[in-house]
């Protein structure tokens, strides 16, 4: 007997769908606005949505943010800067951080999100705009974003366990997320060149609901 294609029915094959297709795993990093937060000057969130989305005429990825986010209102507020100028980094993450991906997928992490980091695996430096990259990753990307792109649509309750869907989202909020999707462009590759060779190490997936790699 053929299911009906309801949004409903089409939201859950394609989430079962997603659930067993390896995804990579990214933490997203940027300053907070000082004015408002003169004591907590970074933030980032562990996301899934990466994808790289064009090359020329110049390089654009993408990912997308839960709704309420405080760093996606950061974000936002850097929107009308310009496109040459990078005010957010996207670390693509090694199989060796995550403990780092699950810290920043926790809904409190705020105010401090970098100090229970085991700094020895994922150092933490500043781009020469001053914003937060990790270490020891695959690589870290300074970006600008250009355009934004707000997103309505329902989850089951069948995924309030899962760290990544519940990244940022606010307390008792989990019949109904909204979220936005970024579109970036990519100014500067940071280096990683005291760290042996980035092309050595296994990235970091997420797949079936947990982080693994892939060899």
């Amino acid at each position: 007997m053929t299911r009906g294609h309801t949004t409903s029915t089409i939201q859950e094959d394609l989430r079962h769908l997603m659930v067993n297709a390896a995804q990579m795993v990214a933490i997203v990093t940027t300053r907070m606005p000082t004015q408002l937060f003169p004591d907590h000057p970074f933030h980032g969130a562990t996301v899934s949505s990466f994808a790289s989305i064009a090359l020329h005429p110049h390089p654009l990825v993408s990912f997308s943010l839960r709704l309420p986010s405080r760093l996606a209102d950061a974000i936002r507020r850097h929107d009308d800067s310009e496109m040459t100028h990078p005010h957010l980094v996207i670390n693509l993450l090694s199989s060796q951080q995550a403990t780092a991906a699950l810290q920043f997928s926790r809904p409190d992490l705020f105010p401090n999100p970098f100090w229970s980091l085991p700094m020895a695996d994922q150092p933490i430096r500043l781009t020469k705009e001053g914003v937060p990259y990790l270490g020891g990753s695959l690589g870290s990307i300074s970006c600008s974003v250009v355009r934004s792109l707000p997103l309505d649509f329902s989850t089951s309750s069948e995924n309030r366990d899962d760290p990544l869907t519940l990244q940022e989202a606010k307390p008792g909020d989990n019949e109904r997320y909204t979220s936005e999707l970024f579109l970036a462009r990519v100014v500067r590759m940071e280096k990683h060149d005291d760290e042996g060779e980035p092309s050595r190490r296994l990235p970091l997936v997420y797949h079936q609901k947990r982080f693994t790699t892939v060899k």
